[in-house]
């Protein structure tokens, strides 16, 4: 605790000790040998990005920049996460991936111009988790920034590794909690496998790895920030920094290979049926080669069909080819390690090698207010009230980055889990502002329909009497994967998708004697890779015309269904008959003896 607290103090006091030349001295030590090599790169980058940074232009979390000729660290950062995305060097993935010339001597002109201009401290450019961000990206990058170059460029950079490394080692304990001083402190250790004369550093920087991982690792195998992409993104750091002990002739820690193994299993619990993650909690789909580079070889039969993971709140259905990732939220009360989430009830679904009904994404490539955008419940499958008007408040959550510790309650989410041979059914609750929202669905065991209700009714008490009062209108959103084709029909009472590869499907709703209205909207995308691109598409969008008083003693229940088609239906014109035939599928489904289940409820 004290060194922690000692080495946080000194962060937020030492600047004029740090930028002073007395300090600067004491991280001067013996050069380290000049033919490192480093683990290979686990990540996929983007030639076109590779090609842009070729011409100035850098376009990286935080927003785009053109650097009109300048040096990129000469330039005015548009805010705080593009400095810092630039000075943690990841983008040097984009370089790799392209493997040309060009790209190959922008990037060791970079790390050059880095070295002139912040090889000694600045503020952002050497905060513990950005120094140990730009030594993974470096290490990890050797075979682009230090082969086959001339000795003085080679002797510089990698004096300016052994400087950094040396002060990292002293501040990491004092990076901010969460994820940024885990990455600090595997910065330690590989600087410490790396450079030669580093071993001091190893024991330090997994000591340090290890509580961090205790911490940030839930009892399911979920990192705590509840991202998938997030989650990867770790397990990336990790995988490499095995790699580098093996290179090292060294035997990796135990703790370590433990902590891969189960982050591997519940990268297989996120995945799609195309092989992507699942796009929850401001996260992304990620790219199929870095999913495949960390998880173990010839284990397909132990990727998960249905099941769930009780710590981070997430539940997976699998029908057939179908697969239903549902965000349900934790039932776990909130401790200083894992924060507290409100469930938003959003889904995801896939069938064979097609995403149908997605989550949008995020994005930090085009700026805060696309960020704070795609955070919105409105960007998710789910439902959403517009309840100003009631003083309910919103049922919406604002964004929620994991850094650590937060002080924010929570009701503990109820949810339910059943599989038998006829399908398998969820049913989660949330409350928000006055207003219960329980979700149930149902995938059949051949994958052919997805049934859903959304039932709303009020909470029981608040401030010592129910809480009633006028209509609130509510809108259930299902985004529709870019490359779907979707399409109104039934005069307007149903919507027809089309996926790229499989059969069709239908989209119905009803709400008993409530006035419900179908529409098709626009929207978009931006869950491909990391979120660097915008994709159009189409959302379906279901609202009540009139909506009767939420009352203590009512329910209103929303009934909707997915249903598989046996043909494509964009393939040929649907005759009016048979469309109207389709709307007779029954939304109803069975009542599952959820007590029998011992592990139905979590």
């Amino acid at each position: 605790m004290w060194p922690r607290l000692i080495s946080r103090l000194i962060l937020v006091w030492g600047n004029r000790l740090y930028g002073s030349r007395l300090y600067n001295l004491t991280l001067a030590g013996p050069m380290p040998d000049l033919g490192i090599t480093g683990p290979p790169s686990l990540r996929s980058g983007q030639a076109d990005i590779a090609e842009s940074i070729v011409r100035g232009v850098y376009l990286l979390p935080g927003g785009r920049v053109d650097t009109q000729g300048q040096s990129p660290f000469s330039v005015r950062p548009p805010d705080r996460l593009w400095a810092e995305s630039l000075n943690g060097f990841n983008w040097l993935t984009h370089c790799a991936t392209a493997d040309s010339d060009k790209a190959r001597v922008i990037a060791r002109h970079c790390v050059s111009d880095w070295v002139d201009r912040c090889g000694r401290w600045e503020a952002v450019a050497w905060e513990p988790h950005i120094i140990g961000r730009r030594l993974l990206s470096w290490f990890t990058h050797t075979h682009l920034l230090i082969q086959n170059t001339e000795m003085v460029y080679r002797s510089k950079v990698i004096r300016s590794m052994g400087q950094q490394a040396r002060h990292l080692t002293r501040v990491a304990n004092g990076a901010p909690s969460g994820l940024p001083r885990l990455t600090a402190a595997m910065g330690v250790v590989l600087s410490g496998l790396c450079l030669s004369g580093g071993a001091k550093r190893i024991p330090i920087g997994l000591d340090l790895m290890k509580r961090e991982l205790q911490g940030q690792i839930l009892p399911d195998g979920v990192h705590a920030s509840r991202n998938p992409a997030l989650h990867l993104d770790v397990l990336l750091d990790l995988v490499s920094i095995e790699k580098a002990f093996a290179l090292a002739g060294r035997t990796s820690p135990e703790f370590l290979k433990e902590s891969i193994r189960r982050l591997s299993l519940m990268v297989q619990f996120f995945l799609h049926s195309d092989g992507r993650l699942a796009v929850f909690q401001g996260g992304n789909e990620c790219w199929a080669d870095e999913i495949k580079a960390v998880l173990p070889q010839g284990n397909g039969s132990q990727i998960p069909s249905s099941g769930f993971a009780p710590w981070a709140g997430y539940q997976r259905l699998q029908g057939g080819e179908t697969v239903v990732l549902v965000e349900t939220g934790s039932g776990e009360v909130a401790s200083k390690q894992v924060p507290a989430v409100v469930p938003r009830l959003a889904f995801e679904m896939s069938a064979g090698t097609d995403r149908i009904i997605v989550n949008c994404g995020n994005t930090s490539f085009f700026g805060h207010k696309w960020a704070e955008a795609m955070w919105l419940p409105s960007a998710l499958s789910t439902l959403t009230m517009n309840t100003q008007s009631t003083g309910l408040g919103s049922m919406g959550v604002g964004r929620f980055a994991f850094r650590g510790a937060v002080t924010r309650r929570s009701r503990p989410a109820e949810c339910l889990f059943h599989q038998d041979e006829t399908g398998v059914w969820t049913d989660a609750t949330r409350v928000r502002g006055g207003v219960v929202h329980r979700r149930r669905l149902f995938l059949t065991s051949e994958g052919d329909s997805l049934r859903g209700q959304d039932i709303l009714s009020s909470s029981v008490q608040r401030s010592g009497r129910s809480v009633k009062g006028e209509a609130v209108p509510f809108t259930i959103r299902f985004h529709v994967h870019p490359s779907c084709r979707a399409s109104l029909a039934a005069g307007g009472q149903s919507v027809l998708i089309a996926p790229e590869h499989g059969m069709g499907w239908r989209f119905i709703a009803r709400c008993g004697e409530v006035p419900i209205a179908i529409t098709l909207e626009g929207g978009v995308y931006v869950g491909e890779g990391a979120g660097e691109h915008i994709r159009r598409t189409h959302q379906i969008v279901v609202t009540s015309k009139t909506l009767s008083n939420i009352q203590s003693d009512t329910q209103i229940i929303i009934k909707w269904m997915f249903q598989k088609l046996e043909r494509r239906p964009f393939d040929k014109v649907v005759s009016a008959s048979s469309e109207q035939d389709g709307c007779q599928f029954s939304l109803d489904f069975g009542e599952p003896d959820l007590k029998k289940n011992k592990n139905a409820q979590f």
